[in-house]
């Protein structure tokens, strides 16, 4: 595992003690204003930086997920803005579902199975105007690491 002096490379760009001229020379420089970004764990004794790239297209997160691979970096989606969900196999749609409710999103009808078996069971809908859960996925596009793209959907 590769180790990063941190504080050396931030002393690359500034070695001040003034904040707001810190925040000036980052926003000039766009390398840098991408990546300004520092996170810490709850206690506070952790602190790393995470580049930060917002996705508009799936252009875009095939370069990410290529540069990413090359970099031997990982890769998380974060932020309300986000469509990506971590959910464990345990977990029951009814939970997934008051999840999304409070990002404005909705998986109505299949509250009360977890996640793996709906996907082991292929599960069927619960009436005519509720369909299958796989009824809801138009299609995904599965970018690995080294950008490449398996385009799931259905045929005709």
């Amino acid at each position: 595992m590769m180790s990063v002096d941190f504080e050396r490379e931030a002393n690359k760009i500034y070695t001040g003690s003034d904040f707001k001229e810190l925040s000036e020379t980052c926003i000039k420089n766009e390398n840098i204003k991408r990546k300004l970004e520092a996170v810490s764990n709850q206690l506070g004794n952790i602190t790393f930086r995470a580049d930060i790239e917002e996705v508009t297209t799936l252009e875009r997160l095939v370069e990410i997920m290529k540069a990413s691979y090359d970099e031997k970096k990982r890769v998380k989606a974060v932020g309300k803005d986000s469509i990506y969900y971590d959910i464990k196999c345990g977990t029951t749609l009814k939970e997934i579902i008051s999840e999304l409710k409070q990002d404005n999103r909705a998986l109505p009808g299949h509250e009360g199975q977890s996640i793996v078996g709906c996907n082991s069971t292929s599960t069927h809908g619960s009436g005519i105007t509720l369909k299958p859960l796989a009824s809801l996925v138009a299609s995904v596009n599965l970018v690995v690491p080294g950008g490449k793209i398996y385009k799931v959907e259905p045929t005709n």
